[in-house]
C-alpha cells in the first residue's frame, strides 16, 4: 500500500474513513478489491524518506494489531540509524514496553 500510492497504509486508512461518510468507506473497500487484495487499509506500511524528502521507499510489517505493525516498521527503521524520515514521524506507542 505504502509503495503503491507513496503513503503509509494509515494515511490511506484515514482518507476514507474520517467521520460518518458510508460512501467514502465503501471506495476504499472498492479499492482494495480492485487491487487484487493488494492494498491494505490499516496501519503497519510507512514511507521512508532521505533528510531532503527523497522518497526511498517503503516497509510493512503485519502480523500483529495495526497499531503494533506500524510502531515495528518505525522501530526498525530508525534502529538502523541512517538517520532516514519516516511518515509517519512518529507514533502512539512508546519506544520501550512499559516495565511490569
Amino acid at each position: 500500500t505504502a509503495a503503491s500510492l507513496k503513503m503509509s497504509s494509515r494515511t490511506f486508512r484515514d482518507k476514507y474513513c474520517k467521520g460518518n461518510e458510508p460512501a467514502k468507506y465503501c471506495q476504499m473497500l472498492s479499492m482494495v478489491n480492485i487491487s487484487g487484495n493488494n492494498l491494505a487499509p490499516f496501519a503497519g506500511g510507512i514511507m521512508i524518506r532521505s533528510q531532503d524528502g527523497t522518497l526511498l521507499g517503503s516497509v510493512g510489517v503485519s502480523g500483529a494489531a495495526g497499531d503494533e505493525d506500524e510502531f515495528c516498521a518505525l522501530q526498525g527503521v530508525k534502529g538502523a540509524g541512517f538517520g532516514y524520515l519516516t511518515e509517519p514521524a512518529e507514533h502512539c506507542l512508546p519506544a520501550e514496553p512499559p516495565v511490569k
